[in-house]
């Protein structure tokens, strides 16, 4: 688990916490090995999220050639995907109305990386 903050000037703050899942292979092309990673963020803007991994380490996301991948997916996507949306806790009297949404993952990521939902922890 890592955290990264950035704050340019003329620019929003963005807080990055992200921890390894698992190494994964593109089925594809063996040779290509990426890293499955859980990011949360403060703000949830997917640019800022992009800009950042490039920037930190030169670990741009799977095809985002924008920000340094060296390869497409075979498609325009990009490797990034919200998976969870949890929206800040609502209490009403002594209920806490705090639902989390959780989207599956994109079947293109299936065939590219080789990943199901069983892979991926809750």
């Amino acid at each position: 688990k890592d955290t990264y903050k950035n704050s340019k000037s003329g620019g929003r703050y963005c807080q990055l916490e992200w921890t390894l899942i698992q190494p994964v292979f593109a089925p594809k092309n063996s040779s290509n090995e990426y890293n499955l990673v859980c990011v949360r963020t403060n703000s949830g803007a997917r640019h800022q999220v992009r800009a950042m991994l490039a920037q930190l380490g030169k670990v741009p996301i799977a095809g985002d050639l924008r920000y340094g991948a060296s390869a497409s997916l075979g498609d325009i996507s990009v490797a990034l995907h919200a998976r969870t949306l949890a929206l800040p806790t609502v209490k009403l009297g002594d209920m806490d109305l705090s639902v989390p949404f959780v989207a599956p993952i994109p079947s293109e990521w299936k065939s590219f990386f080789g990943l199901r939902e069983a892979d991926l922890p809750n």
